[in-house]
């Protein structure tokens, strides 16, 4: 059973990334991309030994394209849902994204990342608009991997040769740190990412129009 403090946190959660993804429903393919693109972001903070580290970590094939993600950054993705003490002052986490072929889905892995489990970025990365790819997030040391997200997506952006809505962006950035206090409370990550998951199965077939449909199907699949 799942406590009613934590019941309302879900529903605080999912009530904007729900109603995001009726209305705009999943993501469509991208004309130019190619499966096998392949972009990689680093952290800006990264001294020249960890980012070689990062680089074998992320299983970087040689001439890759690269984005550097800067603190800045990471605190104007993340400045709404966390305090700026939590988010820190360097960019370090990494990651690299590999498009797949079209209905190959997403598989992520992740190296020296504590906070966000790998099922949780999947998650939020379907609630972004990302699909058919590898990803890898990694860094040299363990951190808590929230702010990888703003990685992520900017590299599938490059590789795709497209842009993801940035309303489903925020959203993914929302569920993702909310969903990872969830899961430090209740202990549990794999529970709360499979109900994640579940929730977002059932918007198709049971379409809810009010707040108190939202609160009875999160509180059925709980």
């Amino acid at each position: 059973m799942i406590a009613s403090h934590n019941m309302r946190k879900l529903w605080l959660i999912f009530f904007s990334v729900l109603i995001l993804l009726l209305v705009n429903g999943t993501s469509t393919g991208y004309a130019d991309s190619i499966p096998g693109d392949t972009v990689i972001t680093l952290g800006a903070d990264l001294t020249t030994e960890e980012r070689s580290a990062v680089l074998q970590l992320l299983k970087a094939p040689e001439n890759t394209n690269w984005l550097t993600i800067t603190n800045e950054e990471k605190h104007q993705m993340l400045g709404k849902y966390l305090a700026p003490a939590v988010i820190g002052n360097k960019a370090v986490s990494s990651a690299k994204v590999m498009l797949g072929e079209p209905g190959s889905g997403l598989q992520v892995t992740t190296n020296n990342i504590t906070w966000v489990s790998k099922e949780m970025y999947v998650n939020a990365l379907v609630t972004a608009g990302v699909k058919d790819a590898e990803v890898i997030v990694a860094a040299p040391f363990p951190v808590s991997g929230t702010a990888a997200l703003t990685g992520i997506t900017k590299a599938f952006e490059m590789a795709a040769d497209d842009h993801l809505s940035a309303d489903r962006i925020d959203a993914a950035n929302e569920e993702l740190v909310k969903t990872a206090e969830l899961a430090k409370e209740i202990g549990d990550s794999e529970k709360v990412s499979k109900l994640i998951a579940e929730l977002k199965s059932k918007l198709p077939e049971v379409n809810p129009q009010t707040d108190d449909a939202y609160k009875a199907l999160i509180k059925k699949v709980a």
